[in-house]
């Protein structure tokens, strides 16, 4: 990941020692409680003895100092890269060596301490209360509609924590883990993968562009792989990783490909064609080939069998228009292919069902950050900006999800849950007369889905 370097004025020095004179392992609260106050907090404005304090030299590079207080007692405090820890009760943030006092007014917390006086907003979604908090209401009794089969999360009694790095946040189950394999140099390709335990079995892909470059001739591809492991150059030996075998230009052929990779194998149980807007298609290099959500099972190679939804976007060369290299001006022998826009969620295949809708709610989760967002906006030309702007606000990012991974919400009319379901649910829905689900609005994007709906 690329990290932010910047001169570290006096300001900081003080405002850091404030809050924590030491890092260390922090005092336990005396009281959790205090849950109005969960949530992620960006500082606006310090003062000292009265005195505004200047913090522009940081935000104006958009990169924050933040407080996050979590659900178990539990904080931590950025003070823009530099990280302390803390605990926290209904009036109190508690670091190993001093206490500050805090007032909270809505989303806007004041934190005293002397003559100190920082002022932060709340920015972030407050933290979501685990599956096992959830309470039962009058809604629990409400039975389901005849024909409709709803998968709750209510149903698997998880807690629920946060990740965090300077790109995404992400909502994920307790003692899951999350691995960033972004390339340093190119803000632009996240890659992620969110992995359970192993005695659990599930995961979740999430690329914009998958790191590998795809090849239509198997043979070609083993070749190259030989030439370059053996060719001495560190560079071509790491290369050599990254390249694989697609059996035909498709979402289906890359997950045939994926899977006989790993030594396993891959079966299609559904596919469900899709259509994106690609800058790729305002190119002659590359043409829009194949968009497609496939439901299938993939067979590991000992044996083990995960059943999955596997949604990408592959682009390569049309057959009736030979691909030309851009240096050379000659037609690829063996043209690569690019996949992108990647989602995975998989779990094993006798649980899926039981597991799709935490998979779900951890992939519909993720957000980028604030100094993500500001550095994409800067990355942009100005004449971009406010497509940008656009493209980074919550609710855009809920309807890219979705329509990326061929999903739509609608929501229980009687109890105003919102759902996850297949895109195409409501018109089927309607066609047999139903009454009880409806499409949402965009102000209900930020709703926490409650699981997953189909038809029977």
């Amino acid at each position: 990941m690329k990290r932010v370097k910047t001169f570290i004025p006096i300001i900081f020095v003080i405002l850091f020692a404030v809050l924590a004179t030491a890092c260390g392992k922090p005092k336990q609260a005396s009281n959790t409680a205090a849950d109005p106050a969960i949530g992620t907090y960006t500082l606006v404005s310090y003062k000292v003895d009265g005195e505004e304090q200047d913090i522009s030299a940081f935000t104006s590079q958009g990169i924050y100092s933040t407080l996050e207080l979590r659900s178990d007692g539990t904080g931590t405090f950025d003070a823009f890269g530099t990280i302390a820890e803390f605990t926290w009760d209904k009036s109190r943030l508690i670091f190993d060596e001093g206490v500050s006092n805090y007032v909270l007014n809505g989303d806007v917390m004041t934190v005293t301490d002397g003559p100190s006086v920082m002022v932060f907003e709340r920015t972030g979604k407050k933290e979501q209360p685990a599956a096992t908090e959830v309470m039962q209401t009058d809604k629990a009794s409400v039975r389901p509609e005849e024909g409709v089969n709803v998968m709750s999360l209510d149903a698997n009694p998880i807690e629920w924590e946060t990740y965090k790095d300077l790109s995404v946040i992400i909502q994920i189950p307790k003692g899951w883990t999350v691995n960033c394999t972004t390339p340093d140099e190119d803000m632009f390709r996240l890659e992620y993968e969110v992995k359970s335990p192993e005695s659990i079995g599930c995961r979740i892909v999430y690329y914009v562009q998958d790191p590998n470059g795809w090849y239509g001739d198997k043979d070609f591809v083993n070749t190259q792989i030989e030439n370059m492991k053996n060719s001495g150059y560190p560079d071509q030996v790491k290369a050599a990783e990254h390249l694989r075998y697609m059996p035909e230009t498709s979402v289906k052929g890359y997950c045939e490909g994926a899977a006989e990779w790993d030594g396993g194998s891959f079966e299609v149980l559904e596919e469900t064609k899709l259509e994106e807007v690609s800058y790729y298609e305002a190119t002659d290099f590359y043409h829009q080939y194949d968009v497609a959500r496939i439901h299938g099972k993939r067979t590991a190679s000992d044996g083990n069998v995960y059943e999955g939804y596997y949604r990408a976007s592959v682009y390569g060369n049309d057959n009736d228009e030979p691909l030309i290299n851009p240096v050379t001006g000659k037609p690829w022998t063996y043209p690569v292919h690019t996949v992108s826009s990647v989602r995975i969620l998989e779990a094993p295949a006798d649980d899926f069902e039981k597991w799709l809708p935490v998979l779900q709610k951890t992939l519909n989760s993720i957000e980028f950050t604030e100094i993500y967002s500001s550095s994409l906006m800067t990355a942009v030309s100005a004449k971009s900006a406010a497509l940008a702007d656009t493209m980074s606000s919550p609710t855009y990012m809920e309807k890219t999800s979705d329509s990326i991974f061929g999903y739509e919400r609608v929501y229980d009319t009687e109890t105003g849950d919102v759902y996850m379901a297949d895109y195409g649910f409501m018109e089927e829905y309607d066609k047999l007369g139903g009454k009880r689900y409806a499409s949402i609005s965009d102000d209900m994007y930020l709703q926490d889905t409650k699981g997953f709906v189909s038809l029977n």
